[in-house]
C-alpha cells in the first residue's frame, strides 16, 4: 500500500500533496474525512479537477474508501491516530465497507496508470501554457 501511495504522487504534484495533508489533518476519531470533492477544493484552494484525480487515485490505491457522498474512510493500515485497540476496531469497520477489493492488482495498476496519464497530460498543458506566457508575456 505504501508503494501505491508514493506512486500517486510520482509527479510531485504539490497540490495533490497539499490535499492529502488536508485530509490527514482533518480526520475525525473514526479515521474519516467529512467533505465532498467540491468542499475539499474550496477548503484547500485546489482545482476541482486535481481533487477529483487525486481522490480517484487514493481510492484505487486503497488509501481511501467512500462511505457515502462526502464521507471518506482512510485506511487505518496506512494511517491512524490513536491506540492499538482503537485502530483494530476502526480497521475492522474499514474492512467491512464495500470497496474495489474484488479488483485485481493488475486492474488497480491499470486504473492508476490511467490516472497518471491524465495527470501527465494536465502537467504538459500547464507547462505549455506557462512557456507560452514566458515567450509572449501575456496569458491566453
Amino acid at each position: 500500500i505504501q508503494r501505491n501511495i508514493r506512486d500517486i504522487f510520482w509527479f510531485h504534484n504539490i497540490q495533490a500533496l497539499k490535499m492529502l495533508y488536508h485530509i490527514i489533518d482533518n480526520l475525525n476519531k473514526d479515521n474519516q474525512y467529512i467533505g465532498t470533492q467540491r468542499q475539499i477544493a474550496e477548503r484547500t484552494g485546489i482545482s476541482l479537477k486535481t481533487v477529483s484525480v487525486t481522490v480517484k487515485a487514493l481510492l484505487v490505491s486503497d488509501f481511501l474508501k467512500t462511505l457515502n457522498n462526502g464521507v471518506y474512510f482512510v485506511n487505518p493500515d496506512v494511517l491512524f491516530k490513536g491506540s492499538r485497540t482503537a485502530r483494530l476496531n476502526i480497521l475492522h469497520q474499514y474492512n467491512t465497507v464495500e470497496s474495489n477489493s474484488d479488483i485485481s492488482d493488475s486492474e488497480k495498476i491499470a486504473n492508476l496508470e490511467k490516472v497518471i496519464a491524465k495527470a501527465q497530460d494536465e502537467i504538459q498543458k500547464i507547462k505549455y501554457k506557462s512557456l507560452s506566457v514566458l515567450k509572449t508575456g501575456t496569458e491566453n
